[in-house]
């Protein structure tokens, strides 16, 4: 849709910045994307926060895209 990232008025995105010209330094690479919200990390610990943070099936990737 779009042809780009859609999200609905639940998700806050607090900014990704690009300076200069990237396209040739991260053509074809994948963002790394992973929910981050007080109502998840509040309730754990440090060890669970380090496991969350670690554990690669909680991130999702963004494809980099040409202006």
């Amino acid at each position: 849709m779009y042809n780009g990232v859609v999200c609905d008025n639940t998700v806050k995105l607090r900014r990704v910045a690009f300076v200069g010209n990237p396209q040739n330094d991260f053509f074809a690479m994948g963002l790394k994307v992973l929910k981050y919200d007080d109502s998840i990390t509040s309730v754990m610990n440090e060890t669970e926060l380090e496991s969350y943070v670690k554990n690669k099936t909680n991130w999702d990737t963004v494809n980099f895209k040409k202006k």
